[in-house]
């Protein structure tokens, strides 16, 4: 809609389109003071037929008798009263949200909340906003509920978020699918069987064999032959063990969780000869050395 000034102009205003209108004065010192301003026909036109287009864009059959045709029209085109909506209702694909579309003439559209969800979506990025706010769970937007007459409606941000969960499958993640994967804990990840779960950095850290702060510890003084021990550290360890002769020979044995590894046997003509054995003991497993001919030497864990 243009501003459509007076015909007549006071003095120094003729060339000027946005010009007021005036009262006449009859003691003016000019003429068109006298006079008045006069009414472009136009002027009248135009203000009823920008009126005339909300109501009929909106539906509305022109009435002269009904004064409230304009604002039924703006209401049923979305301007109805959204400033404490109280009622809260759960959200359908087929529900919409009313707006004016700017590059059609007819301002009476609507966007359903699946096509909405089509829309954000791709879109995290929004231009055009200068103030970034943080949303609550129980913030909303106001929305037409098609399945009930009443228009005052709102969705909250967390009714919202349900709905879009609700409406996403991931699958599973495989070697060739991107998708969602379950974290192996310590202990699925040292049985390695498990083909289903992944593993984070810190839980390959924890089951690492092989120096990751880990280091060679003389636990000589602390340990026996014929005694059980169990690896509690975490982690798998390294045992390695030195054994004497007994002047002749030597004959031993290791056992890892009650079963016998290693059985073991060396000729030495005397005490100074010796033989070292080692072997790796997963977390939590027990190990135990039995000595039947020699003694025991030094023993060393990589723990």
């Amino acid at each position: 809609m243009k501003y459509i000034p007076p015909l007549n102009a006071l003095p120094g205003d003729e060339e000027d389109d946005n010009r007021s209108y005036w009262n006449a004065d009859p003691s003016g010192a000019n003429l068109p003071l006298r006079q008045g301003a006069y009414p472009d026909a136009r002027g009248f036109e135009s203000v009823q037929r920008e009126i005339l287009n909300v109501i009929t864009g909106a539906g509305i059959t022109p009435d002269e008798n009904d004064l409230t045709q304009l604002f039924d029209a703006i209401e049923a085109l979305g301007g109805f009263d959204v400033v404490s909506p109280t009622t809260e209702t759960d959200i359908s694909d087929g529900d919409f949200l009313a707006f004016a579309d700017v590059s059609a003439a007819n301002a009476n559209k609507k966007i359903t909340f699946l096509n909405l969800l089509g829309k954000i979506i791709p879109r995290i990025l929004i231009k055009d906003y200068t103030n970034q706010e943080t949303l609550n769970d129980a913030d909303y937007v106001p929305f037409e509920d098609v399945s009930n007459s009443n228009a005052n409606r709102k969705v909250t941000l967390a009714a919202l978020k349900a709905f879009i969960v609700s409406g996403v499958t991931t699958p599973d993640a495989t070697t060739t699918t991107k998708g969602k994967a379950e974290i192996a804990t310590i202990v699925e990840s040292q049985t390695g069987t498990d083909s289903t779960r992944y593993i984070t950095p810190d839980t390959l850290h924890a089951t690492m064999l092989g120096g990751v702060d880990q280091s060679w510890t003389d636990v000589s003084g602390s340990r026996s032959e014929g005694v059980t021990y169990t690896n509690t550290t975490g982690r798998p360890i390294v045992v390695m063990i030195s054994l004497n002769s007994n002047g002749t020979y030597s004959n031993y044995s290791i056992e890892i969780d009650g079963t016998e590894m290693i059985d073991g046997q060396f000729y030495g003509p005397n005490s100074a000869y010796e033989t070292t054995e080692t072997i790796i003991v997963p977390n939590n497993s027990t190990y135990e050395l039995t000595i039947n001919v020699g003694s025991l030497g030094l023993w060393k864990e990589l723990r």
